[in-house]
């Protein structure tokens, strides 16, 4: 009983810790992170930062793994879903998180940008691992559309989904840094998802992911969005 509570305890701890630490991101970017000014929010040491999530940069990196369990929740109520909606809710679901939460979401992208291009660099197996469930809520939607007949079959899953993961992060890059809003973001990454499965379509599935591009492709072209305010 005591060992529970005291798990308990720690988690709620850590929770807070992430907590305060995705306002202070999302306000005064990752830069403005302080592990002492942090402490003090969270009611907590700065030694029990250290002992519950990391450091800075492992602050930031926990703060992206719980997006990530958040988007994948989201998807697995989608799982008996069509391999196009599975694939298309990746985009959908995600967009719509960042669109609705506070500007934590942007800062965490930005600082990895940045700690990636500098000399410290992210550590390397963490980033590897998140990076590999992010390619993996893909290829389970390309896994299910070559178990329906959707896809041939003859570019492996893997292969798919990695290039519809590059194609969603060039995108998530651009609205970062605010060179477009977050219905562009979206545009760009549902075409990524269309044209990446049409290689591997079937003729009936082809017919309708070319029907998807060229309606994503009208409406892209018809909006005007303001990036500084998506």
């Amino acid at each position: 009983m005591k060992t529970s509570t005291r798990s308990h305890n720690m988690a709620k701890r850590r929770q807070r810790i992430l907590q305060h630490a995705r306002a202070v991101v999302g306000t005064t970017g990752y830069a403005g992170l302080n592990l002492r000014s942090l402490a003090e929010a969270a009611g907590v040491t700065v030694p029990t930062i250290y002992n519950l999530v990391g450091n800075k940069r492992q602050i930031l990196i926990e703060l992206q793994a719980e997006l990530m369990g958040e988007l994948e929740r989201k998807l697995d109520e989608r799982r008996d879903s069509s391999a196009l909606e599975m694939a298309e809710a990746i985009v959908i679901e995600s967009t719509r998180m960042f669109a609705t939460g506070d500007d934590s979401f942007r800062a965490a992208l930005l600082a990895q940008e940045q700690l990636e291009q500098s000399d410290e660099g992210l550590p390397v197996t963490l980033p590897r691992h998140l990076m590999r469930r992010s390619e993996r809520l893909p290829e389970r939607a390309c896994e299910r559309g070559i178990e329906d007949g959707q896809l041939h079959g003859a570019i492996p899953p893997s292969t798919l989904a990695g290039q519809m993961f590059r194609s969603y992060r060039i995108a998530c890059r651009d609205w970062a840094y605010r060179k477009i809003g977050i219905e562009q973001f979206k545009a760009q990454a549902l075409l990524g998802v269309y044209v990446t499965l049409a290689a591997d379509a079937t003729d009936a599935f082809h017919a309708v992911l070319l029907k998807k591009i060229h309606d994503v492709t009208r409406r892209t072209l018809t909006r005007h969005e303001d990036p500084q305010a998506a």
